[in-house]
């Protein structure tokens, strides 16, 4: 459950298609890094797309090597059509799917959303060897795992939590965080990955919760509730340099489309705020620090211990390391969906409509296409981005594993 005395965590961000760079990440740290391959994370927390990641990484958990193979291999065998379809039978169904009325007494268990998620609901059921979970979770190969979803009557991020041990640690005075204990299960999973107004909401105990990507689109803090020490930080977006982002600033354009808006609409929804909680991290790590060379250990303890006592837990030193696109991925979709390959692989109205936005004036900016890209050629290109990325970071990762 630890690696020499340390309990490590892997948080996995959320982005739709985007989410195929975590897999490469993964296949590289198994496949290259020393002792990479045996390596246990035994806490995993994921939002949206990194919630299917950290269920299928808990249920693979007794063969870490092999479920990064396979988390590859699954993303670049991608269709569009083995996430949603998009024909003429499902557009002329949307007034259905989005009709305000719901029998209170026989609920549908997904409502809403302009696309048929059924392609997306076979997947998870199919991929991910469900019957391994309890058994790894019972066992302790796996510590905990945690799920973000969001509950649509209120709008609040609520933490699905199954732990080996009894009930969940304290969790904090968050009133828009609640954390639930559950046996996560195939619509927890499936209500964490459903973005809104795309994908319908899905029914979990009674009521309807959403992609968790809207309040916690990297769900670091519960890794350290769950009591992490150590955490790996998979991101999906690219971190624009001060450059490019004034040079995109002035760039003067026509007047938007719709998908160009939607894009950024979805950048909004999803908004990632993991560069902050990480500087938060750090600070804390700093003023322990201090702590200790004020106090010296015993002062530190009590401290420690009294904090204790006043949060459910005390602060620890907690290592993180972030690894994040080095591309922006919304470009790339743009120029893969414009191009020959795309073209001579995909069929139907979403490919279409898929290279009409590539080719349109605002190509570059793609944002809302890199989230519904779910094409196997396209994904391959980020698994190897992340691949590549990992590979950059080779020295930090031998670190992070070793020490």
């Amino acid at each position: 459950m630890a690696n020499n005395g340390h309990k490590a965590a892997i948080v996995l961000s959320g982005g739709g298609a985007r989410g195929s760079y975590e897999a490469g990440v993964l296949r590289y740290l198994r496949d290259e890094v020393p002792g990479g391959a045996e390596f246990q994370l035994p806490i995993l927390c994921g939002t949206s797309v990194g919630a299917i990641h950290a269920v299928y990484l808990a249920a693979t958990a007794d063969k870490p090597k092999e479920a990064a193979r396979g988390l590859c291999d699954i993303w670049t065998g991608l269709q569009l059509h083995d996430v949603f379809r998009l024909g003429m039978r499902e557009i002329l169904s949307v007034r259905r799917r989005m009709s305000h009325h719901v029998d209170p007494h026989h609920p549908p268990l997904a409502h809403g959303g302009l696309v048929d998620a059924r392609p997306l609901e076979r997947l998870v059921r199919e991929r991910i060897p469900w019957k391994r979970l309890r058994p790894n979770i019972e066992s302790g190969l796996v510590h905990g795992l945690a799920v973000s979803a969001t509950h649509v009557a209120t709008g609040c991020t609520t933490v699905f939590v199954d732990h080996n041990g009894a009930g969940i640690p304290p969790w904090g005075r968050d009133p828009q965080i609640v954390a639930k204990s559950t046996r996560i299960g195939m619509a927890h999973t499936l209500a964490s990955a459903c973005i809104p107004f795309i994908f319908p909401a899905i029914l979990v105990g009674g009521e309807y919760y959403c992609d968790g990507g809207l309040r916690q689109n990297t769900p670091l803090s519960p890794a350290l509730r769950l009591g992490a020490d150590r955490v790996l930080v998979l991101g999906a977006r690219h971190r624009r340099s001060p450059e490019n982002a004034d040079r995109r600033a002035g760039r003067v354009i026509d007047f938007p489309s719709p998908l160009f808006l939607a894009g950024k609409v979805l950048n909004a929804l999803l908004l990632d705020r993991i560069d902050y909680d990480l500087e938060r991290l750090e600070g804390f790590n700093r003023m322990l620090d201090s702590m200790a060379e004020a106090c010296g250990p015993q002062g530190e303890q009590r401290l420690g211990e009294a904090i204790g006592r006043l949060r459910g837990q005390p602060y620890r030193r907690v290592r993180a390391l972030h690894i994040r696109p080095s591309r922006d991925i919304g470009e790339l979709a743009a120029t893969f969906a414009a191009g020959p390959e795309f073209s001579a692989r995909a069929r139907g109205i979403a490919a279409r409509l898929a290279r009409r936005v590539a080719k349109s004036q605002l190509s570059r900016e793609a944002d809302f296409l890199s989230y519904f890209l779910f094409d196997g050629g396209f994904t391959r290109l980020l698994v190897e981005m992340g691949w590549e990325d990992a590979r950059l970071r080779h020295d930090d990762l031998a670190r992070f594993v070793a020490e």
